[in-house]
């Protein structure tokens, strides 16, 4: 595990909670690049572009997730979510 880049996945997660989501944006990316394996910050992200209305950023954020935890359950329905939004039926349903 990377100390460094969970400190800086919890300091957005708190940055989120407290509504800074510019700031918690930021520290996923930097949580990302310090650990470039794992898929909580690109999911993280996601959530977070998908509630201020960037459908399509967030489903490159979730799709980032699952390239790194394609068994991840949470960022493949929240991909479908995204493309149901984007009104791509097919690709909703696809994984499903």
């Amino acid at each position: 595990m990377n100390g460094e880049a969970e400190a800086t996945f919890n300091r957005g997660v708190l940055q989120a909670r407290a509504g800074a989501v510019d700031d918690a944006l930021q520290a996923f990316a930097a949580a990302a690049q310090a650990r470039p394996a794992w898929a909580a910050p690109w999911e993280a992200r996601g959530q977070l572009l998908f509630a201020r209305g960037d459908v399509e950023g967030a489903a490159g954020a979730f799709e980032a997730a699952i390239a790194r935890a394609p068994a991840s359950v949470d960022a493949h329905a929240n991909l479908a979510l995204c493309r149901q939004r984007m009104r791509q039926w097919s690709r909703a349903v696809a994984p499903f």
